[in-house]
């Protein structure tokens, strides 16, 4: 805390610093409260790295306070710390004033669907934030709705982290429908999220129809055969999405095939990872016939799953 306050004292008369990481330093809310009066009067600061500290919601209240009179600084990080509900309400209330901020990341602390909602709240008015990660922070259901209501009249937005939360199905319907209608979005995190094929399947509708969404992590899911069949279908006509993870589900030779035979006309995706599925031969040889076809994809990540030697051989020499 005494190293924050000597750091604010610092900051208040600095002329030429303009980044300043303080991951791991044990920052409390007094920290907080000292670095947050600096803000008020430095108008240098572009970015400020706090993650990992012991920030709770009375030091998001003082961070908050002082972004509705900082106008320069563009990238604050804030993840793995312990603000809550309360503390994301105060960042929110900060957002629909602040114009400056670009990048928020809120990753690893414990907002809950309370504080996605006044986040989401915020960003129905807000027009400069690009970025926003809120991975980890146990949004539910309820959350996801709330965010994508907020999606669907916010033009600014461009990334959105939501991995490791547990958004579901029912979750990943939600927000399927704010992607029909955005057209800012371009990344979308999902991984570890217990989404199934069902959610895979809206999702899938969602992609038929948007045409900004270049990035999709769906990493760590619960993904099957039918849902890989269903983004299949959605890749046959999507021409904007160049990545796509699917690492760590439960895709086997029958979703492979679907998926092979949507890169046989697909020219927009670049990057496709199955790793960690439960593809075998069979498998692999329908995306080795793909790939005589496909002239986009650079790269396939098919490690850690059943493909004998002879078949890693035999795909390595189409590539080659």
């Amino acid at each position: 805390e005494a190293g924050a306050r000597h750091l604010s004292e610092v900051l208040q008369f600095n002329s030429s610093l303009t980044f300043l990481n303080l991951h791991f330093n044990q920052i409390q809310d007094t920290g907080a409260q000292h670095l947050a009066t600096a803000l008020q009067f430095n108008s240098i600061l572009t970015k400020l790295k706090l993650g990992a500290n012991l920030i709770g919601n009375v030091g998001a209240q003082y961070l908050a306070t002082a972004l509705q009179f900082n106008s320069s600084l563009t990238k604050l990080g804030l993840g793995r710390n312990q603000i809550g509900e309360a503390g994301a309400q105060y960042l929110a209330t900060a957002l629909q004033f602040n114009s400056s901020l670009t990048e928020l990341g809120l990753g690893d602390n414990r907002i809950g669907d309370a504080g996605a909602q006044h986040l989401a709240t915020a960003l129905q008015s807000n027009s400069s934030l690009t970025q926003l990660d809120l991975g980890d922070n146990r949004i539910g259901e309820a959350g996801a709705q709330h965010l994508s209501q907020a999606l669907q009249s916010n033009s600014s937005l461009t990334e959105l982290g939501l991995g490791f939360n547990q958004i579901k199905d029912v979750g990943a319907q939600h927000l399927s429908q704010a992607l029909q209608s955005n057209s800012s979005l371009t990344s979308l995190d999902l991984r570890s999220n217990q989404i199934k094929d069902v959610g895979a399947q809206h999702l899938s509708q969602a992609l038929q129809s948007n045409s900004s969404l270049t990035r999709l992590n769906l990493e760590w899911n619960q993904i099957k055969d039918v849902g890989a069949q269903h983004l299949s279908q959605a890749l046959q006509s999507n021409t904007s999405l160049t990545y796509l993870n699917l690492s760590l589900n439960q895709i086997r030779d029958t979703g492979v095939q679907h998926l092979a035979t949507a890169l046989q006309s697909n020219t927009s995706l670049t990057y496709l990872n199955l790793s960690l599925n439960q593809i075998r031969d069979t498998g692999a040889q329908h995306l080795a016939t793909a790939l005589q076809f496909n002239s986009s994809l650079t790269h396939l990540n098919l490690g850690s799953n059943y493909i004998s030697d002879e078949t890693s051989t035999f795909l390595l020499e189409i590539i080659e």
